[in-house]
């Protein structure tokens, strides 16, 4: 009996130091980060938040903005990555808030909004007479690798704006803006910098070419 109790201790002892060894290698495996990974290890919400530039007048126009049209390879909430011979890829741990055309949409109003350059700026159709509807088309909102480069990218941003009156459905203006950025740091927070900037520049430049075919106040 004596020599049985001996061998069951020593089997519970052998049970508890796998069983220790094998906790201790999921500990030390979950603080391994693999290469090239460890820069960003949670995904990031991503939000743009551009500052036009100077404008040249202010617009007599209550402005409607319907979400936007965007081209399917970009309308995604994944930040699009373009790689050598035009290869589709997103990046790593980081998104948009939204699915880019609903937040692409928002976004505008919003800059168009604190720009201070028309009357109101809204997502909805307005009943006053001075009304106008901005259809926008957005081709480009991505980055592209840089040949022979993994360090380096260009950003992209490229849209089209047709201008409507509301009353007769006249089209006022149609503009369209393209903008590329290189040299920009891989890293996916100077990305994300840059295409805020060039989308600042484009709305600008947007604006301004409106304010010349809308009624102004100044």
């Amino acid at each position: 009996m004596a020599v049985g109790s001996k061998r069951g201790s020593s089997g519970v002892k052998l049970f508890w130091h796998v069983l220790v060894g094998v906790a201790l290698l999921a500990v030390l495996s979950a603080c391994v980060t693999p290469a090239g990974y460890g820069y960003l290890a949670q995904e990031k919400v991503y939000r743009l938040a551009p500052q036009l530039g100077a404008l040249q007048r202010r617009s007599l126009a209550h402005l409607f903005i319907p979400v936007a049209q965007v081209s399917p390879a970009i309308d995604s909430q994944r930040i699009v990555l373009f790689k050598p011979a035009y290869q589709q890829d997103f990046l790593a741990n980081g998104r948009w808030p939204d699915r880019l055309s609903t937040y692409f949409t928002s976004t505008v109003i919003d800059a168009l909004s604190r720009s201070n350059a028309f009357l109101t700026v809204s997502d909805r159709p307005t009943s006053n007479q001075g009304g106008y509807k901005l259809l926008l088309r957005l081709t480009g909102f991505h980055a592209e690798y840089l040949p022979k480069s993994q360090a380096k990218v260009a950003v992209v941003a490229q849209m089209e704006a047709l201008l409507i009156r509301e009353k007769n459905q006249r089209i006022l203006g149609q503009y369209r803006y393209d903008i590329r950025k290189d040299n920009i740091n891989a890293h996916p927070d100077s990305i994300v910098v840059a295409l805020n900037q060039a989308l600042a520049d484009n709305l600008t430049s947007l604006a301004n070419d409106m304010g010349k075919d809308l009624p102004v106040l100044f």
